[in-house]
């Protein structure tokens, strides 16, 4: 099971760093679809680009502040609208654990319940599995991050290359 929506459009619009068009790509689709896929895509996306931006390349088209203001509110559409979904809590939980204090106080300490969430909804043992070591922090007894990670993180997107290499440096010794 992947969790992030990625397609040729989203693709060219990363190649060419035009993240603000890429959101509102993605806005355009899940006002079309309320596919769970899609608003993982676009929280993940907003929280990308706002907190870490484009590590390799100053981006083109860029407003920190607009991204900001996307996770929020596609952060507040998934906890009340989409909290049956695996993969949007997961995306939920994992960028609040990290950043929380960027959206105000009444995000603090969501994550937990979130990767526990997701773990009782997910019918795929990866995203358990992922969501368990997230929560708990300890990484040592992944035995098959190669597999999970092709699987569950199958594309070259931004979000996905972001996931694969953070699952990666947690298993380093």
């Amino acid at each position: 099971m992947k969790i992030f929506y990625y397609d040729d459009e989203i693709k060219k619009l990363e190649l060419n760093l035009n993240y603000t068009s890429l959101v509102k790509r993605l806005e355009s689709i899940f006002f079309e679809t309320k596919d769970a896929d899609v608003l993982s895509s676009i929280i993940g996306c907003s929280w990308l680009y706002y907190i870490e931006g484009n590590v390799k390349q100053v981006p083109t088209d860029y407003d920190y502040q607009y991204f900001k203001i996307k996770w929020k509110e596609y952060v507040d559409i998934g906890l009340n609208e989409f909290r049956s979904s695996a993969g949007v809590c997961f995306i939920i939980a994992y960028t609040l654990d990290l950043h929380w204090f960027h959206l105000g106080v009444k995000y603090e300490n969501k994550h937990k319940d979130l990767y526990k969430r997701a773990i009782k909804l997910s019918n795929e043992e990866n995203i358990k599995v992922i969501n368990r070591y997230f929560l708990s922090n300890d990484f040592k007894s992944i035995n098959s991050i190669g597999k999970i990670c092709k699987e569950t993180f199958p594309t070259e997107s931004n979000l996905d290359l972001y996931f694969k290499e953070i699952l990666n440096l947690k298993l380093k010794p």
